[in-house]
């Protein structure tokens, strides 16, 4: 605020320089041996012989000069001056001098905070967690450069920090966009179907009786992926549909006649022939036939499909030593 003539000292509370009492009632106060000019009389306290003096009326003040209200002796003694400064102003505080007990708890709000105030320096580590960031609060722009790395994101964080070396679980999760909306799929949805077939082959004779029906005998597997094909038959791992095909050479087949036929049992159930065909006679006794058969199924898990034959006269089947040539053939996969 403003003063009308001298402006007293705000929060200098300060004993003035001794002052030897004379035969005169006026004075000069000093303070550090310069002249004091306090702002009234009413901001001194004055000890004289003992006795306080009241300001205006024992003595009063013009500058830097006090006046008693009557003469004084050398056997009178001024016993101090104590200058109180401007008492109910407020000064601006020393540094270090506001603690933190003296803050009133939520004196201090974002109001009162100048701009860039806080700086990284001033705040301590981990102090800010994610509780205490206003939603939206963190904008691209507040970020800078390279300051968000893969050691900040938490584990369950797309980052592609870690590497996976080996086939996803069926539960891991990829994300895709459905109709512009990001959702997680499983793995298990996505995969493509693992690869079940197999193929064999006869390597050693089967003889045929007449007129008996007969499961043929595929003694060699040249391949059985997934671990499905046993005793000549196979055994759906999956409820899917399926391709089957037969190579089926009979020896000196001349002038009879023979069926080939898939036989289906389906799982704790019936039997059924799956697809069968029929080859001869042929035009001489010395002629070997080869019967070819090819289908699709639909197999229910643990169903088993296996080849048939029935010949109106009992021959023999043709095979060779060397599996991969051999006439008399098997095989079948998973198609969807």
């Amino acid at each position: 605020m403003a003063y009308i003539g001298k402006q007293p000292s705000a929060g200098n509370f300060s004993v003035l320089d001794d002052l030897t009492a004379s035969s005169t009632a006026s004075y000069t106060m000093q303070s550090g041996g310069t002249n004091f000019t306090p702002g009234s009389a009413n901001q001194l306290i004055v000890s004289l012989n003992g006795v306080i003096q009241e300001p205006g009326t024992s003595f009063t003040v013009n500058g830097s000069t006090i006046t008693f209200s009557s003469s004084l002796s050398s056997d009178d003694s001024i016993d101090f001056i104590l200058a109180l400064g401007g008492v109910g102003n407020f000064n601006t505080p020393s540094d270090d001098s506001i603690t933190t007990a003296k803050i009133a708890t939520d004196a201090v709000t974002s109001a009162k905070i100048a701009d860039d105030a806080i700086t990284s320096a001033l705040i301590a580590d981990d102090a800010i967690t994610s509780a205490l960031i206003d939603d939206n609060a963190v904008v691209t722009a507040a970020i800078n450069g390279n300051a968000v790395t893969a050691a900040k994101f938490n584990a369950d964080v797309i980052s592609g920090q870690t590497e996976l070396a080996a086939e996803p679980d069926d539960t891991d999760e990829f994300l895709v966009s459905d109709g512009g909306v990001i959702k997680r799929v499983d793995y298990s949805l996505i995969k493509p179907a693992s690869f079940v077939g197999f193929k064999a082959v006869a390597t050693s004779a089967q003889s045929i009786s007449s007129q008996t029906d007969t499961q043929v005998q595929f003694g060699t597997e040249i391949f059985d992926v997934g671990g499905n094909f046993a005793s000549h038959s196979f055994t759906a791992p999956s409820d899917g549909k399926y391709l089957f095909y037969c190579i089926i050479s009979v020896l000196a087949l001349g002038d009879s006649t023979v069926d080939i036929k898939f036989s289906h049992t389906v799982s704790g159930g019936s039997t059924f022939t799956g697809s069968t065909t029929r080859m001869g006679p042929m035009d001489t006794s010395s002629r070997d036939g080869a019967v070819n058969l090819m289908t699709t199924m639909d197999m229910t898990q643990n169903s088993t499909v296996h080849v048939r034959i029935f010949i109106f006269a009992a021959k023999t089947l043709g095979h060779n030593t060397t599996a991969g040539n051999s006439p008399t053939i098997f095989g079948g996969f998973k198609i969807g």
